[in-house]
């Protein structure tokens, strides 16, 4: 009889109440990623030139005039290189005020460099994309108005172009500039010594005035009598004239403004300062108490006549 042989192990797996978990492994991968960030043209927002007021110049000075504007850049406001302004008469046209070559102080100031501001809107990096800019111009009393008179139809504008290097923008605003009549006059008239009866003949006082406006003007001229303590000499005793002349050809000086026509014009960079002279005459009426007579001509600015 064959010898049956036992395996020699013998496995029983009972399951009782177990669960079979079947799991999975699971193997990662990389893969890259890449993009090139094209350049974005920065832009030109909110320009205003002198806080949206009529610019009114200083006589026979400038005038500092601000003009504020905002400008981003979508790859970042830290990528913004330049902001420059062209301010000037509307007639003149940016095209030909923005070459630099074309400065004039009546009508153009190109090519003015603004300044990131120190406070408020300023550029913080990273991603701050927008930053307010000022640019400052130094505008000459005899800038021409734009309010009235020959250029009542135009304004004055700005345009500001920012850069970064590669792209640029504009953006305008529009402004009046405005009349400015003034002038400046020598300030004493002096007669030197007449007697009761005589007069000043072709020995004439002069006074030198200065057109330090932006228009054409004419002089308005009136005065006071001349008084020692309680004697006078009536204001009419005076005389003036627009050339030298011989006591009595004159024009009687008044209490009320009265225009001469000198026409001093507006000033230009070529022409500043524009003056001419008054000559002055006094006839002493007989019987005038000895005395030092004094009074007080006033001298205004009026529209050339």
């Amino acid at each position: 009889m064959d010898t049956l042989k036992k395996p020699s192990n013998i496995a029983v797996l009972v399951l009782v109440g177990a669960f079979i978990v079947s799991a999975s492994l699971v193997f990662a991968d990389s893969v890259s990623t890449s993009v090139t960030v094209g350049n974005a043209t920065p832009s030109v927002g909110t320009v205003t030139i002198n806080a949206s007021s009529a610019i009114v110049l200083n006589e026979n000075t400038t005038k500092t005039a601000t003009t504020t504007v905002t400008v981003s850049d979508s790859n970042g406001c830290s990528e913004i290189a330049s902001v420059l302004m062209d301010i000037y008469r509307s007639g003149v046209t940016a095209s030909s005020c923005d070459t630099g070559g074309e400065a004039n102080n009546n009508n153009c100031y190109p090519q003015v460099i603004c300044t990131e501001i120190t406070s408020g809107n300023t550029c913080t990096g990273g991603a701050d994309t927008s930053v307010d800019y000022d640019c400052v111009v130094n505008l000459q009393y005899y800038a021409d108005p734009t309010d009235s008179g020959t250029y009542s139809a135009q304004t004055w504008e700005a345009t500001i172009s920012v850069g970064d290097g590669t792209a640029t923008s504009t953006g305008t605003d529009t402004e009046e500039i405005n009349t400015l009549q003034a002038l400046d006059v020598t300030s004493s008239i002096a007669y030197g010594s007449l007697s009761a009866g005589a007069d000043s003949g072709a020995t004439n006082a002069t006074t030198t005035i200065t057109n330090t406006g932006n228009v054409a003007m004419d002089p308005q001229l009136s005065g006071t009598d001349m008084a020692d303590g309680g004697n006078t000499i009536v204001v009419g005793s005076q005389e003036y004239s627009a050339a030298p002349f011989t006591w009595g050809a004159g024009t009687d000086l008044t209490s009320s403004g009265v225009a001469l026509d000198l026409t001093l014009p507006q000033g230009t960079s070529g022409t500043v300062p524009v003056t001419d002279d008054v000559s002055w005459g006094l006839g002493v009426p007989g019987g005038t108490p000895t005395g030092s007579y004094t009074g007080t001509n006033t001298v205004a600015a009026g529209a050339a006549q």
